[in-house]
């Protein structure tokens, strides 16, 4: 495979951002390009996510209103050292468990006890309910809890306290903003795929006819031909492809159907006179904008995504967790013959616990 070749499958591959910069150093290397991007909107790149408050900045804050002096900085050593769920579990002495304490009534309440058990119980405990049967459920009966063996009166004492209770204090502060990535196509109003962002690149044939040796610039003419031609088929390529999904998924992109119609790259590939590897290379890590948001181009071609978006609508319902089992016969009941290890794994595949976990959240 030549090296022309190679640049030709790198750039397909490439999503938005990466070709940006990797458009950035050829431009840079090859004296003949010249990138006008006064012409080139960038309508998705003056977007930036939203900042977050860590779970320790957000305690830093109140404990600094607080405490004072050597308590200040004993309370930052165990703001520091709590977990993403809001659990401070390492040993420490009476005079720290005093300014532990404090931090626990801390927004959110809860937050550093050693378990789910005793962020709860000082979650009742502020808010008035010491003496309610609650209290005395967990603080007692905490194992039968987790075993789901109560009975009707306690399963309804639990309830009438459930909305003051977060078993997991810090996990809202957790969640990672995710890198930005804008989108590789979009689909417009009249319902057609565009490129969001198409360089304009040329040769500088200003320089070429001032230039004394044609021979020497004859590597940088080739070259930047070259590219001109693979960004050329980029966009091509990856129009054909999303035309050929919008094809197959016309109710889906309007809204009628739940779920698309997962295709086959090799499908794909006939119809368009590629090569698979081709198809597969123009999917990778490329994200598609449409009506109902955001979408992996690489969801079109996931035999199971249907299964997916049910296993996870069923278990984003469920009132109590659901085993695999249980949901393997929502399946065969909705006539999706599927197995127990199977569920398992689309479980698994959406990073959903299982229901014992599940109930342990």
């Amino acid at each position: 495979m030549t090296q022309m070749m190679q640049q030709a499958i790198e750039l397909l591959t490439l999503p938005q951002i990466e070709l940006i910069k990797y458009l950035a150093k050829e431009v840079e290397e090859n004296p003949l390009l010249v990138w006008d991007q006064t012409r080139t909107t960038l309508p998705y790149f003056d977007t930036q996510p939203s900042e977050t408050t860590s779970l320790t900045q957000h305690l830093m804050v109140q404990a600094e209103r607080e405490f004072s002096g050597n308590d200040l900085e004993v309370a930052r050593f165990l703001i520091g050292n709590i977990d993403d769920k809001g659990f401070y579990q390492e040993t420490i002495g009476a005079k720290d468990q005093v300014i532990l304490k404090v931090i626990q009534r801390f927004d959110p309440v809860g937050i550093g006890a050693k378990d789910s058990r005793e962020a709860m119980l000082i979650q009742l405990e502020e808010s008035g309910l010491k003496t309610h049967r609650a209290y005395t459920l967990l603080t007692k009966d905490y194992p039968r809890i987790l075993k789901h063996r109560l009975s009707k009166s306690e399963q309804n004492a639990l309830s009438e306290v459930k909305a003051h209770l977060d078993p997991l204090p810090g996990l809202k502060f957790s969640g990672e903003t995710a890198p930005f990535h804008p989108p590789d196509l979009v689909l417009n109003e009249k319902g057609e795929w565009e490129l969001p962002y198409e360089p304009n690149i040329t040769l500088n044939e200003t320089y070429l006819s001032h230039h004394s040796s044609k021979k020497a610039l004859s590597p940088f003419i080739t070259k930047g031909k070259w590219l001109l031609r693979a960004l050329s088929r980029r966009r091509t390529t990856l129009i054909a492809i999303a035309e050929v999904i919008m094809r197959a998924n016309r109710e889906f992109f309007k809204g009628g159907e739940l779920t698309p119609n997962p295709l086959k790259m090799v499908d794909v590939a006939l119809e368009l006179n590629l090569s698979p590897s081709t198809v597969s290379r123009a999917v990778k890590d490329k994200v598609l904008d449409t009506p109902l948001g955001l979408l992996p181009l690489k969801t079109f071609f996931d035999p199971s995504i249907k299964e997916q978006i049910l296993l996870k609508g069923w278990i984003k319902s469920e009132t109590t967790p659901l085993t695999d089992t249980e949901l393997m016969n929502k399946f065969h009941n909705a006539g999706v013959k599927l197995s127990r290890r199977t569920v398992a794994k689309y479980r698994n595949k959406l990073k959903i616990p299982n229901s014992h976990h599940r109930k342990r959240s």
